[in-house]
């Protein structure tokens, strides 16, 4: 067995040093934050844009679709206690 020099521990210890930055990466890399699930409303929401949004034209004069655009309004604005006009 050869005795290692110093150029070759510098080696193993710059393989050692690759090895863990591999492996600290892939560790970070398998943490996911929580994916929080759609509650009921946001869900309903959805739908609701999906629906009003291929009715096109015929949308702006459906009330639902107003009510859907309002609260979708509110929700991305932040503003959680709306009054509806």
């Amino acid at each position: 067995m050869r005795t290692l020099t110093v150029r070759g521990w510098g080696t193993l210890g710059a393989i050692l040093v690759f090895l863990a930055v591999v492996v600290a990466t892939a560790a970070t890399l398998s943490q996911r934050p929580g994916v929080r699930p759609a509650s009921f409303a946001e869900t309903t929401v959805a739908n609701d844009i999906a629906r009003c949004s291929h009715q096109g034209d015929a949308a702006e004069n459906d009330p639902a679709c107003r009510e859907t655009w309002r609260q979708s309004r509110a929700r991305s604005l932040g503003l959680s206690s709306v009054a509806r006009p």
